[in-house]
C-alpha cells in the first residue's frame, strides 16, 4: 500500500505548506480533508475526482474544513458524485449537509444544452462504533478513538498482507494496541509534540512518548508521527526514538510504501 501524507501539521497552519494531518492511501482513499485538500491532491499528482472513498476520523473543524472545497471541485469538474463515498462518525451528516450548501449544491447547474442539471448528493454513512468496510481492494476496519468528540481509529489492509493503522486524534488508550498489532505502519497523532499526555487529559491528545509506547507494545514495524507543529518535530523524534527507534516524522507531500 502507498501512503501520501497530504498534511502532517497541527490544527492551525504556522507556515506555508503546513496543513493539518490528512492522508491518501493508494491514490484513491482519503482520510480527513484538512484545510486545502484540492491543492494538496494536485501537488501530489492526484486528480481530486479520483478519490473514491473519503473517511473522517472525527468531526473537528481542522479535519473537515476543506470538505466544501473538495465537493465544489468535483461538482464543477465531474458534475456527479456517483464515484464518491463518504464515511465518518457521529456528526458527519450535519457537516456534510452544510458543506454541500456552502459549495453551492442547490444552485443552478447547466448541462450541454443549458438545461438544468439536478445533481445527486454523494453517498454517505455514519459509522457504527466498530466494523469493517471494503474500499476497492483495501479492507478498512475501525474502532472508537478516545477524543473530545466521537472519532474512529482506522486499520487498512490489502490482499498482500500489508497493513496501516491510523490513530486519528486520540489520547492513548489500551484498545489501540491490539487493534494496531503487527501493522507495517502505525501513523499516530502527537499534538503534544515531545510532551507526554500523562494518561487521561482534557484535550484528549497524545505526545511522542505515548505514540512510541503504543508502537512498541503493538509490535509494529514503523511509526510515523503527525499532527504537530514543525518546531516540535526534532525534539519529539528524539524522545520517541529513545523508546521506539523506527520512528519518523513525515513531511507534507511525502509518499511511502507499507512493506
Amino acid at each position: 500500500m502507498e501512503i501520501t501524507f497530504l498534511g502532517v501539521g497541527s490544527c492551525m497552519p504556522v507556515q506555508e505548506g503546513d496543513d493539518t494531518a490528512s492522508l491518501l492511501i493508494d491514490r484513491h482513499i482519503m482520510i480527513d480533508t484538512g484545510w486545502d485538500p484540492v491543492r494538496n491532491l494536485l501537488r501530489a499528482g492526484v486528480n481530486p475526482n479520483d478519490v473514491s472513498h473519503l473517511f473522517f476520523t472525527h468531526m473537528h473543524q481542522d479535519h473537515y474544513i476543506g470538505l466544501a472545497q473538495l465537493l465544489f471541485y468535483i461538482m464543477n469538474i465531474r458534475h456527479s458524485f456517483t464515484a464518491l463515498r463518504i464515511y465518518g462518525p457521529e456528526g458527519l451528516e450535519e457537516i456534510l449537509q452544510r458543506a454541500l450548501l456552502f459549495a453551492g449544491f442547490d444552485r443552478h447547474h447547466a448541462g450541454e444544452n443549458r438545461e438544468k442539471v439536478i445533481l445527486e448528493k454523494p453517498e454517505w454513512s455514519e459509522l457504527p462504533e466498530k466494523g469493517e468496510i471494503q474500499a476497492g481492494d483495501v479492507t478498512l476496519q475501525f474502532i472508537p478513538s478516545h477524543h473530545a468528540v466521537p472519532g474512529r481509529c482506522y486499520r487498512l489492509s490489502n490482499g498482500t498482507g500489508q497493513s496501516i493503522t491510523y490513530s486519528g486524534d486520540t489520547e492513548p488508550f489500551p484498545e489501540l494496541i491490539p487493534f494496531a498489532r503487527d501493522s507495517d505502519i502505525l501513523i499516530h497523532e502527537t499534538a503534544f509534540g515531545p510532551l507526554s499526555s500523562h494518561g487521561s487529559n482534557c484535550y484528549f491528545h497524545s505526545g511522542a512518548t505515548d505514540a512510541a509506547e503504543t508502537a512498541l507494545s503493538a509490535g509494529v514495524k514503523r511509526l510515523f508521527m503527525v499532527h504537530m507543529s514543525p518546531s516540535q518535530r526534532e525534539e519529539a523524534l528524539i524522545r520517541a526514538r529513545a523508546i521506539f527507534p523506527a520512528t519518523f516524522c513525515p513531511v507534507e507531500g511525502e509518499t511511502i510504501c507499507a512493506r
